[in-house]
């Protein structure tokens, strides 16, 4: 029997770079229900193309569509904290959730696991980085791993001087050399908070310490994550930058299928690495220290970034603006760490007024 997908997310990068795996996937995968946040008229046309059985822009829908649906495989392709719930909906129901909504993790990554844990829902990273990590901690021990390390483009940025960066515009700042992502994502691999939470993700997805999770900028973005051993080897994952190969690994696991996207060529470029600049970057040492202080300064993070990368856009900050605004905020006294989603939301909501107050009293 096919396995029913429910594509969250549906005119997104990763919503429709799902719905092309399905499509190339026909006789294992249908799609049973697509969402969006407000696109109603491509929506319906993807609905129509891919046969969904429905597609809704109403979260109450989506909530009790993935509660009721007898789908196999969420996959949550949402950007932002409105992922959170459905994640945490799919977790209850038990279905597999393939998870590209960063912020699920960030906020809440401990209580939707043990959610997950309770009610046998399997959490399968999709986004390229964790993805590659979920597949080569299959080939190494866990006392066996030293280190993790996550690679990054390096964003628009990359080969930009320090002393340029104070000016750059958000139009500079959405051409990624890379990767076609919407804009907050964009805007957050130039800054490299996206980055950022990444780390943050790797801690609760691998139950690693921050300080044993390394970045290293990787212009032609093949290798995708590396695990160092204790006997000193490495272990990575390379393939072309396309989305497609870890969702249809997540939508296929445990098993393999025949790929839905042309094979890497090794011969296209040099494979070079390099140690991030940290002043050319500040969200990322941001980000290490997040993760070390717990869950209520990584929803911080996150809740205050989204705020400051609305503020960019408007020109409301500068570029570095970003970064200070978040450890600005970061710098104030936080809750006590969350136990319930209710908690998770209150602390959310605190970081992100925190960010508006010091917005309107003219921080820059």
């Amino acid at each position: 029997m096919k396995k029913k997908v429910i594509v969250l997310g549906a005119t997104g990068t990763i919503g429709r770079n799902t719905l092309s795996v399905i499509d190339s996937h026909s006789d294992e995968f249908t799609t049973d229900m697509i969402t969006a946040h407000s696109r109603k008229e491509e929506l319906a046309e993807l609905a129509a193309q891919y046969n969904a059985r429905t597609f809704t822009t109403d979260t109450e829908t989506v909530l009790r569509e993935i509660r009721e649906s007898d789908a196999d495989i969420v996959v949550n392709g949402i950007a932002g904290a409105a992922g959170l719930l459905p994640s945490f909906e799919t977790a209850r129901s038990g279905k597999r959730l393939a998870l590209a909504n960063k912020e699920s993790i960030v906020m809440a990554g401990p209580l939707l696991l043990e959610e997950a844990r309770r009610n046998g829902c399997e959490i399968i990273p999709v986004d390229s980085e964790h993805a590659a990590l979920f597949e080569l901690q299959k080939l190494v021990p866990p006392e066996q791993i030293a280190e993790i390390v996550i690679t990054a483009s390096g964003g628009a940025f990359r080969d930009l001087p320090f002393e340029e960066l104070e000016n750059v515009t958000p139009e500079q700042a959405l051409n990624h050399p890379t990767w076609k992502m919407g804009p907050k994502i964009t805007v957050d691999s130039a800054t490299m908070a996206n980055k950022g939470l990444e780390v943050i993700e790797a801690v609760y997805l691998f139950h690693r310490s921050p300080d044993l999770i390394r970045v290293l900028i990787h212009p032609q973005s093949r290798v995708h994550a590396l695990i160092r051993t204790t006997e000193g080897s490495f272990f990575s994952q390379i393939s072309a930058p396309d989305m497609r190969i870890p969702i249809q690994n997540a939508l296929t696991y445990p098993g393999k299928s025949f790929g839905s996207c042309p094979d890497t060529d090794l011969t296209v470029a040099d494979l070079s690495f390099r140690k991030p600049d940290l002043r050319k970057y500040p969200m990322l040492p941001l980000a290490y220290r997040a993760a070390a202080e717990g869950l209520s300064a990584t929803i911080t993070y996150n809740a205050v970034n989204e705020i400051a990368v609305d503020a960019f856009f408007r020109r409301q900050l500068s570029f570095f603006g970003i970064a200070r605004l978040t450890e600005a905020v970061l710098d104030l006294p936080l809750p006590a760490t969350p136990q319930t989603l209710t908690e998770v939301t209150a602390v959310d909501a605190a970081a992100r007024s925190a960010a508006r107050r010091l917005l309107e009293n003219g921080f820059s």
